[in-house]
Order: C-alpha cells, then sequence, then structure tokens
C-alpha cells in the first residue's frame, strides 16, 4: 500500500470514532454492529471482518429528522 494512501486512511481514523463492523455469524448470514473505536494504525484482529466508518456528530441529541409517524 502506498504511503500516501495509508497516511489518508489513518487520517480518516483518528477523525472519527464510530464504525460498522460486518462479519458472518457461524449459521452464515451477514452481521453489522455500529461500535465506537480508537485506532492502533490500520491493524485489525480479525482480518475476516469488514468495517466502514461513520461520520460523528459532536452533539447527537441535535440530529433532527423525519420518521414515520411524522409522514403518515
Amino acid at each position: 500500500m502506498k504511503i500516501k494512501f495509508k497516511d489518508q486512511i489513518v487520517q480518516l481514523l483518528n477523525e472519527h470514532r464510530i464504525m460498522i463492523v460486518a462479519t458472518n455469524r457461524p449459521d452464515s448470514w451477514p452481521q453489522a454492529t455500529v461500535a465506537g473505536y480508537v485506532n492502533d494504525g490500520l491493524a485489525l484482529r480479525d482480518p475476516r471482518v469488514s468495517v466502514a466508518i461513520a461520520r460523528d456528530y459532536p452533539q447527537p441529541l441535535a440530529i433532527r429528522g423525519l420518521s414515520w409517524w411524522d409522514v403518515h
């Protein structure tokens, strides 16, 4: 992996603290779990997982949107 690309990934990991970890359960069904994290560079404990980084919100209680009840 190119050093510049690796540095960009580590910077992204340092800027956020929420990730989705995707695995396969023992019954072969997929499972995705939202988790808080700290990173140690690009080290993963288990290479069989996939991860997606989510955006942090400094004030999560300020997030607004429409619910199903608002539109029906």
